[in-house]
C-alpha cells in the first residue's frame, strides 16, 4: 500500500472566506521566506446565500460546506499554529452565522475568526506590502472591493495609518442595481452613486492622510486589469481612470451580462463584473483616483504572512499600548498587575490549562482593566467594557475583542456565566478561568505597591481554587487577606469553591 506524504510543519496556510469567493494559500517556510505550494479558489458567492432576513441559506451554506471540506483534506496534518480561516463581511452580517460557523469549522477541521472590517483593511495592507506591491516610498492607499464590503487602507509603514470599511461590494452593488442581467445607464449610474455615499464619510479622512499613489486588489480589480489588457486599454497592471470611463461606455452598450463582450470571463465572475466596476469607478471619483497599479496579494496573503511572524512587531500589543496612552492608563499598576498574573499562571497546578493565546489576552485585560476609569470610577468596570466592545483593536478577531471585553468587566463585583456573551459561549469556561486569576492578582495589587510573586501560588481543579501563600506574608497582609475571603464568597456564589491557605 502507497504512504501519502505527510505535510512540511514549515507549510502555512491562510483561508479566506469571502463574500464573493472562498481562496485558500498554502506556502513553505523556504531559507526564511515564503514559497508558494498551493492555491485553491472556489466561488462561493456566500453573500449572495443571503436573504432578506439576513439568514444563509441552505443551499450556499452546503457549497460553502463542499468547499471548506476540499480545502480541510488540503491542510490535514498541518499545526494548528500554522493555519488561519478568517471569514469577512457576509459572515459579520449573517444572523445564523454562529451555526453554519460550527459546522464549518467542524468540517474545516480548524477555527474560523470572523474579523471586523476594520482589521481585514490592515490584513490586506500587509499582505500587499510584505509581497512587495506598495509604489514608491510615499504613503499608498490599497483597495481591495470584495463581495459585500470595500476596505480602504492608506500607509507607507509597517501598520497603515487609515484603515476603513465601507459596506459596497461587487456582490451587492450587482443584486441591488444588475440582478435580472439588464444594464443601463440609469442603472449604471445609481449604483456608482450608491456607492459614493457609502464613501463620502471617508473622504476626509483620505485627504488628510497625503497618500501619493493608489494600489488596487481582490478578484473584480484584477479582473478589471485582465479584461482592459485584453480590449488593449491597458498593459494589465495599471488601471487608470481614462480606461475605466472607456470601460464604462463598453459596459452600458452591451446592454446585457449575457453579452458576448464578457464571453472572456468566467461564469461566477461574469455575475458580478459589472457590479465590482461600478464600485471601482465610484471609488475612483469620490477618492480623486487617476490610476491604479494591480497587487496580486489580498487578505489571504496578509494572513499567511503574519502566520509566518513577518508582522514588524505584535500587532495586539502595539494596540493595547495605544489604548493605554490615549486614555491615560496607569502604566505602572497595569504592569505590576501583568507580572503579577504572569506570576500566578506561572504558578499554577492542577488541571487548568492555560494555552499562550489565552494569557496574551488576560495580559492584554490586565493592561487595560482601568480603561473605563477615563468615564467615571463609579461602574468603571462596566465603562471599560463598553469602551473596548466598540473601538477598533487592530490585530483582535471579534471574538477575542468580545473575550477581552468581558474579561474587563468580570474584574470586579459579580462573577457568572451569565455575564458572558452568547457570541463567545463557547468559550464560556476559559473566560471565567481567566477572570478568577485576573481578579486574583488584582487583589493583590490592591494597594498599587510591588508583590513578592515568589511567596504566593494557585492551584485549581475544575471549580475548586486554592490560593496558597506564606503563613507569615498573609499575617503581613491584612487588607489582602481579607479581600480574598471575600472573594472566596463571590465565588462561591458562582459556583467555584475559593480556599485561602497558609503554608
Amino acid at each position: 500500500m502507497t504512504r501519502s506524504t505527510p505535510p512540511d510543519v514549515s507549510d502555512f496556510a491562510a483561508i479566506d472566506l469571502g463574500s464573493n469567493s472562498f481562496h485558500m494559500v498554502v506556502a513553505r517556510e523556504d531559507a526564511g521566506q515564503l514559497r508558494l505550494l498551493d492555491r485553491l479558489r472556489e466561488p462561493v458567492a456566500l453573500g449572495a446565500g443571503l436573504d432578506r432576513d439576513k439568514r444563509l441559506s441552505e443551499a450556499v451554506q452546503q457549497r460553502a460546506l463542499d468547499c471548506l471540506a476540499s480545502f480541510g483534506q488540503r491542510i490535514r496534518g498541518l499545526p494548528n499554529a500554522n493555519v488561519r480561516a478568517v471569514g469577512t463581511k457576509t459572515l459579520r452580517r449573517a444572523l445564523n452565522a454562529a451555526d453554519f460557523l460550527a459546522n464549518a469549522e467542524r468540517v474545516l477541521g480548524r477555527r474560523i475568526d470572523v474579523i471586523p472590517g476594520q482589521e481585514e483593511a490592515r490584513l490586506i495592507y500587509h499582505g500587499v506590502r510584505a509581497s512587495g506591491g506598495m509604489v514608491g516610498d510615499a504613503p499608498n492607499l490599497v483597495l481591495d472591493i470584495g463581495g459585500a464590503s470595500t476596505e480602504v487602507a492608506v500607509g507607507s509603514s509597517a501598520q497603515p495609518s487609515v484603515t476603513e470599511s465601507v459596506s459596497a461590494g461587487c456582490v451587492v452593488a450587482t443584486q441591488q442595481h444588475f440582478a435580472d442581467g439588464k444594464i443601463t445607464e440609469q442603472r449604471w449610474r445609481r449604483a456608482v452613486n450608491d456607492t459614493q455615499i457609502e464613501l463620502r464619510p471617508l473622504k476626509r479622512a483620505l485627504q488628510q492622510s497625503q497618500w501619493a499613489s493608489a494600489v488596487g486588489c481582490s478578484g473584480s480589480i484584477k479582473a478589471i486589469a485582465a479584461h482592459l489588457a485584453s480590449s488593449g486599454e491597458s498593459d494589465g497592471e495599471v488601471i487608470t481612470l481614462a480606461s475605466l470611463k472607456r470601460l464604462r461606455d463598453h459596459i452600458i452598450n452591451a446592454g446585457n451580462l449575457d453579452s458576448t463582450a464578457f464571453d472572456h470571463l468566467s461564469e461566477a465572475r461574469r455575475q458580478v463584473f459589472v457590479g465590482g466596476c461600478a464600485v471601482l469607478f465610484a471609488a475612483f471619483r469620490s477618492i480623486g483616483i487617476r490610476s491604479m497599479h494591480v497587487s496580486q496579494a489580498a487578505l489571504r496573503e496578509g494572513v499567511l504572512y503574519e502566520l509566518f511572524g513577518h508582522t514588524e512587531g505584535d500587532v495586539q500589543r502595539r494596540t493595547v499600548d495605544g489604548l493605554v496612552h490615549r486614555f491615560g492608563i496607569d502604566i505602572e499598576h497595569a504592569d505590576r498587575v501583568t507580572v503579577v498574573l504572569d506570576a500566578l499562571i506561572d504558578s499554577l497546578t492542577g488541571n487548568w490549562e492555560i494555552s499562550d493565546a489565552e494569557r496574551h489576552l488576560a495580559r492584554h485585560a490586565a493592561r487595560v482593566h482601568e480603561l473605563g476609569l477615563s468615564v467615571s470610577h463609579s461602574q468603571f468596570h462596566k465603562h471599560g467594557e463598553m469602551l473596548l466592545s466598540r473601538t477598533d483593536l487592530p490585530g483582535f478577531t471579534r471574538t477575542e475583542q468580545v473575550m477581552l471585553a468581558t474579561l474587563v468587566r468580570l474584574q470586579r463585583r459579580r462573577l457568572h456565566r451569565r455575564l458572558v456573551p452568547e457570541s463567545v459561549s463557547e468559550h464560556t469556561a476559559s473566560v471565567l478561568r481567566l477572570a478568577v486569576l485576573l481578579r486574583t492578582a488584582l487583589i493583590l495589587c490592591r494597594d498599587r505597591q510591588s508583590v513578592e510573586v515568589e511567596r504566593v501560588s494557585v492551584s485549581a481543579t475544575d471549580n475548586d481554587i486554592h490560593f496558597m501563600a506564606d503563613a507569615a506574608w498573609l499575617e503581613a497582609h491584612p487588607l489582602t487577606r481579607g479581600e480574598l475571603h471575600v472573594e472566596s464568597e463571590a465565588l462561591r456564589q458562582a459556583g467555584c469553591e475559593f480556599a485561602v491557605i497558609a503554608r
